[in-house]
């Protein structure tokens, strides 16, 4: 193999550039991206005489990420740019054996990130976008959409297994790929529960005598890769979808809870105009006790987060927008 890798370039940072253009999709993420990397390898410039990635190792990423937390810039800055330089020595090396959890390993604060505005992908543009994908990855996005699965939970999961269980309960135990292991029951949308049963069921299919849907001849890696080239320029990432499952089901909980028709903080175009705290709002609007709506809106949030792999009410907010 080459220096650096084999990716394709004998300069690390031209490396580094050539990987992000075969992982990210949108010109504006491709650029960030390399602005961010770029600080990276002129910290490693300064700091140390590494000169090619397969002299990065994890005590270096370790320095880096302190120099980060102590450098004065906000907690959002520092996540990203901690977060490129692990995803992509990950894709070079083909493994996540010098991944730094930004809060366990570098010990950086939790990032606040209260959704602004709706990060799902309609219906309308999921069908299109479906048709357009190769199979395997297809039922993916399909299986992301009806579970809220993690990308990485939904290639490493084993559908005979997901399969067999959601046709004698109705409902899956998540086990593969989660962040720490920990596995979590996910029931079905109500408004998806037909199209995740056929996605299931197709995906058991596909996987045949195999693990997972990932390839015998792939690692998670390549697949994951294969995956994200195989989006439309402009189109949503995987992400999207899981946006759209938490958002359907707080809709259906809280809904069910507060015995009115109910979206989300970011799909509420009226709300966007009061601007005065969710549950001020909704208490308003259905003239429903504050104290109540509260209660009703911090159970399901927690649920959601619970269905999502984080077990934090706090989570939640990224995807449906703040209380």
């Amino acid at each position: 193999m080459s220096r650096n890798y084999g990716v394709g370039s004998r300069d690390m940072l031209f490396a580094f550039y050539i990987l992000i253009n075969r992982f990210y999709q949108s010109f504006s993420t491709i650029d960030t991206n390399q602005k961010r990397i770029k600080q990276f390898v002129d910290w490693l410039k300064i700091n140390t005489t590494i000169k090619r990635l397969e002299d990065v190792s994890k005590d270096i990423v370790l320095e880096y990420a302190n120099y980060l937390k102590y450098s004065g810039l906000k907690i959002k800055t520092i996540h990203n740019r901690l977060s490129v330089v692990n995803i992509l020595m990950e894709l070079a090396r083909g493994d996540r054996e010098l991944w730094v959890s930004p809060v366990y390993d570098a010990k950086f604060d939790r990032k606040t990130n209260v959704a602004k505005q709706y990060k799902g992908i309609s219906e309308v543009d999921h069908q299109s976008l479906i048709l357009e994908l190769p199979e395997r990855i297809s039922v993916l996005r399909k299986i992301q959409r009806g579970l809220g699965l993690r990308f990485e939970e939904s290639c490493k999961e084993d559908y005979k297994r997901l399969w067999r269980e959601f046709k004698k309960n109705g409902q899956v135990t998540i086990l593969k790929g989660t962040k720490g292991g920990r596995k979590r029951v996910v029931v079905p949308l109500d408004s998806n529960y037909k199209s995740i049963e056929s996605a299931l069921n197709h995906a058991a299919k596909l996987q045949g005598k195999n693990n997972s849907l990932i390839p015998q001849d792939k690692s998670y890696v390549e697949f994951k890769r294969e995956c994200y080239q195989s989006l439309p320029k402009g189109s949503l990432s995987f992400h999207a979808e899981r946006h759209f499952f938490a958002n359907e089901l707080y809709s259906q909980l809280i809904s069910e809870q507060l015995g009115y028709e109910i979206t989300t903080p970011v799909l509420d175009e009226e709300y966007q105009k009061y601007m005065n705290g969710w549950c001020r709002y909704l208490s308003s609007k259905f003239d429903i006790d504050l104290d109540v709506v509260r209660k009703a809106d911090e159970m399901v949030r927690l649920i959601v987060s619970e269905c999502l792999g984080h077990s934090r009410i706090d989570a939640t907010a990224s995807y449906v927008g703040g209380r």
